[in-house]
């Protein structure tokens, strides 16, 4: 969450789906959670409110699920395997020193997962309304 912070005050950006960081977070600790950390700690002045932030950034959904993101007509869905590597990939990228034990990440899944009513996947356009409503 720390680097999610940071990345929002670096680049004054309200969208924080637009960050690697911040989606992350939004994965593991909640999309309510992450709105309301923003616009508690942002010096930024920005609106955090999950519904006013924009969509998800198709280029972190691309890295997660990799080049099937762009087949046409049907891209593929984010499996448990690339949510899971995505959120340590994350971490490991801003060098975190806090990780969630690897039954934290999948509960987590396990609640998206639930909540998207996809399956064992979950497309872009769902794990985006996630983001966004849940």
């Amino acid at each position: 969450m720390t680097a999610c912070v940071e990345d929002v005050q670096e680049v004054k950006n309200r969208n924080f789906n637009a960050l690697d960081s911040c989606v992350a977070a939004s994965a593991v600790l909640g999309p309510q959670y992450v709105s309301d950390t923003l616009g508690c700690t942002s010096k930024t002045g920005l609106d955090f409110t999950k519904t006013s932030v924009g969509h998800l950034n198709f280029g972190i959904y691309a890295d997660m699920v990799g080049k099937c993101a762009y087949n046409k007509p049907k891209a593929c869905s984010i499996t448990q395997q690339d949510f899971v590597d995505f959120i340590y990939g994350t971490l490991d990228d801003v060098c975190s020193t806090v990780w969630p034990d690897i039954k934290e990440v999948n509960n987590q899944w396990s609640k998206i997962v639930k909540w998207t009513k996809t399956g064992t996947s979950i497309p872009y356009s769902n794990f985006d309304d996630y983001l966004h409503y849940y």
